[in-house]
């Protein structure tokens, strides 16, 4: 059986990566006692060199993992401080560092903030409730926050608003995450089987 030459070359850089016969025979479809007959009349040698950057690649790639397993963790403590906060935060930092943080950029924080709210299938808005004095007067009147279901709209926004920050931060080239579009259609689903009645109080 004849090969091509892109499996040979293929063959010939795992061979000097120092992959067993018998990985590069499952990798390539080529026979292993033909790739190590292949390797002697040829002088193949495994190469030290390649090896190393291998294993430095794997190495890089991992602790990437752990950078951004700790990235997402920071980004989502910074994401409960307020917008003037992050502002003050994003400056010392700078400043202190020399560098401009993507932790702080606000767009990741907005990712962030429109995923939390996907997941959790809720938004926070707001009712002014009257105080009354001890004869049953108006005296004044505070602001409370509360959380109601999002409704197709509120999804859909979100979702928006995600994929357009995932393209500008290079997350993703054309679509927000999958589990955006998950979340999107848990949440539509939710919304066709559930009405939600919002009333205010004291108004």
């Amino acid at each position: 059986m004849a090969y091509s030459k892109e499996q040979w070359d293929r063959a010939k850089f795992l061979f000097e990566l120092g992959y067993p016969l018998r990985d590069i025979e499952e990798d390539c479809d080529i026979s292993h006692t033909q790739i190590s007959r292949k390797a002697k009349q040829n002088g193949w040698e495994k190469v030290t060199e390649k090896q190393a950057i291998k294993a430095d690649v794997i190495a890089l790639e991992k602790e990437n993992v752990t950078i951004q397993a700790k990235k997402v963790t920071v980004s989502q403590r910074v994401a409960t401080l307020s917008d003037f906060e992050i502002t003050i935060l994003d400056e010392k930092v700078t400043q202190e560092t020399g560098l401009s943080s993507l932790i702080l950029n606000t767009q990741a924080l907005a990712v962030i903030r429109a995923n939390e709210s996907l997941t959790r299938g809720t938004k926070k808005a707001m009712t002014k409730v009257k105080q009354y004095d001890g004869e049953g007067r108006v005296c004044g009147e505070t602001v409370e926050l509360f959380e109601i279901d999002l409704d197709p709209m509120d999804i859909k926004n979100n979702v928006e608003a995600v994929d357009k920050a995932s393209i500008t931060l290079k997350v993703s080239e054309r679509h927000a995450p999958k589990t955006e579009i998950n979340n999107l259609n848990a949440q539509r689903n939710k919304t066709e089987t559930k009405r939600v009645t919002i009333v205010r109080r004291n108004d």
